[in-house]
């Protein structure tokens, strides 16, 4: 016969619940809360500043990425305000190919503080393929916003190229249940 399944959605997690045949499963997804992740939109959610490009010219998934292009010192901050819980756990997600050094990191542009452990930065890494990163779990403390940072670093040569893809704030459940057991009747 049918099924069931219920879905609520609280802090940028989706908690969904099914009931099938009498059995329950449940789980939580995580919704990314940033807007235009992979650049599909142009720049919709993003600013873009003048030595950064949204491009279809490479891609890791989708028709666009944005592409930053070093500059002679460091520059190409491209950021989006994201609303957030506070005293949560995070991590930044993305993909990337790069012509030198870049960094990826959140931080709270009110009080000018970087979030510890979201940095993802590369010096003079030239990847001719896509690779994926992933920031450390860094807390959002009192915050209830951040800023997303794209940038080459002062490492860079002057004119390399670095595409970023497919950004994800992913929120960390701060522990995780264990199943110790599972018994099912009849």
């Amino acid at each position: 016969s049918g099924g069931v399944v219920t879905t609520a959605l609280f802090s940028g997690n989706a908690y969904v619940t099914a009931l099938f045949q009498g059995m329950t499963a449940s789980a939580v997804v995580t919704v990314n809360p940033l807007v235009n992740p992979g650049f599909e939109e142009d720049a919709t959610g993003w600013s873009v500043g003048s030595a950064s490009a949204i491009v279809t010219e490479d891609k890791y998934a989708g028709s666009k990425s944005l592409r930053l292009t070093s500059q002679a010192s460091f520059g190409n901050s491209k950021k989006v305000n994201i609303p957030i819980q506070p005293q949560t756990n995070y991590k930044l997600s993305f993909f990337a190919k790069s012509g030198g050094g870049f960094r990826v990191y959140a931080r709270n542009d009110a009080a000018a503080v970087e979030l510890s452990n979201s940095r993802v930065q590369t010096t003079n890494n030239t990847n001719p393929t896509w690779q994926a990163y992933t920031s450390g779990t860094f807390n959002s403390g009192v915050y209830t916003n951040i800023t997303i940072y794209l940038s080459d670093t002062t490492a860079a040569v002057a004119g390399s190229k670095h595409y970023i893809d497919e950004i994800q704030l992913i929120e960390v459940p701060a522990a995780v249940p264990q199943v110790s057991s599972i018994a099912f009747e009849e």
